[in-house]
């Protein structure tokens, strides 16, 4: 039992996943104990994890703090990220078409009919915000359709052709409730997530780009045949499966908030006594540009370059979206005052996350210089 604590002591040293991986596989050969191996298992588990980003630049402001002999804060604290609205502060209502029963049947002759009965079923009072669309373009397209078959002079030809006047106004409405008030698009910007891993980071969201320019491309078409329809639902499927823009305004944050530590004990020692002395490079300098070189620029900044590159998409996408489904300015007003928090402010999530960049990049630069080692 001793030698077995032993190995497990040892294996809890190696950070190595080759070696960590070696190290499993020999006492499985030589035929451990059960409990042994199943520890032995767990550990190999916990080799392959990846790396939180909190855990990526909590260890970088470790470094810089020591290298710097500057202290560090104890503690972070974020402030409460802005919710995404609320339905009932985004939904709009729109007239309801009525045709009484006897109009209605008088219809028997058009696929209008059977159409309008499928949305007064059980199943069709309850629609989705996306269904409901294209319920109203059917509407319209059947309708159209429909009208032909009548006599012009008739009764019932003049109350299509009012209703289908009033669908079509009401068209911009329910786009702007298929989209922004949907379930879909509030589960996208939740934020009962964490902030993106230094792997997760790494992968685009190619499916969610696509999804996003499909919703934009039906959204405001004219007309939608059925392949239409199915790749509208589609997009909404993909979007809803998707939390990644709640991560995002998660992983914002976090970078923003890491990298104003990191300038406070980057200012700090630049009020203080020079790192180099006639921009001459010494032994301190040397441990401060391994800290430069070996955790900034090889972890920090692909991490906070990926972030950056993958949320401006999204966040073009979202923003493209809103300006064309909002033709009416007292539709959005919930949604503008959360988006100028996100994206448009000069003091919103994304553009406090640029200035965090673009601020780190210039004190790296002022401590740099004092050494004559100004990186390119």
């Amino acid at each position: 039992m001793i030698d077995d604590a032993l190995l497990i002591v040892n294996f809890l040293k190696i950070k190595n996943y080759s070696k960590c991986l070696y190290i499993i596989v020999q006492p499985l050969i030589c035929s451990y104990k059960r409990l042994y191996c199943l520890v032995l298992c767990l550990f190999l588990i916990s080799c392959g994890s990846p790396k939180s980003a909190e855990a990526v630049f909590d260890n970088y402001l470790d470094r810089l703090s020591n290298s710097l002999d500057v202290d560090r804060e104890d503690e972070l604290t974020a402030s409460a990220l802005m919710r995404y609205p609320l339905n009932r502060e985004l939904v709009q209502t729109t007239a309801p078409t009525k045709i009484n029963l006897l109009d209605f049947l008088k219809l028997s002759s058009c696929d209008l009919q059977r159409h309008i009965g499928q949305r007064n079923s059980s199943l069709g009072l309850f629609l989705e915000p996306s269904q409901r669309l294209i319920y109203e373009y059917k509407f319209i397209d059947l309708g159209d359709i429909c009208l032909q078959t009548l006599a012009v002079d008739s009764e019932l030809y003049n109350l299509l052709e009012e209703a289908l006047i009033v669908k079509r106004e009401q068209l911009a409405i329910v786009r702007w409730n298929a989209v922004f008030a949907s379930d879909e698009f509030s589960v996208l910007f939740s934020l009962s997530t964490e902030p993106l891993n230094v792997e997760e980071v790494m992968l685009e969201p190619n499916e969610l780009y696509a999804a996003l320019d499909d919703i934009y491309q039906y959204a405001n078409a004219s007309v939608m045949s059925t392949a239409d329809e199915f790749a509208l639902e589609q997009a909404f499927s993909v979007v809803v499966s998707s939390k990644r823009l709640g991560q995002i305004r998660h992983s914002l944050q976090l970078s923003r908030l890491f990298l104003a530590e990191a300038d406070k004990l980057l200012t700090s020692r630049l009020s203080t006594r020079p790192l180099c002395f006639n921009e001459r490079p010494n032994q301190k300098f040397d441990i401060v540009q391994t800290v430069f070189l070996k955790y900034y620029i090889n972890e920090i900044q692909p991490y906070i370059a990926k972030l950056h590159q993958q949320s401006e998409p999204i966040l073009k996408r979202i923003e493209r979206l809103r300006n064309q489904l909002n033709s009416d300015q007292r539709m959005s007003l919930a949604f503008d005052d959360f988006w100028s928090g996100v994206f448009v402010s000069e003091d919103s999530e994304w553009q406090l996350f640029n200035a965090a960049i673009k601020q780190h990049t210039i004190n790296w630069q002022q401590l740099l210089t004092q050494c004559g080692r100004l990186p390119s």
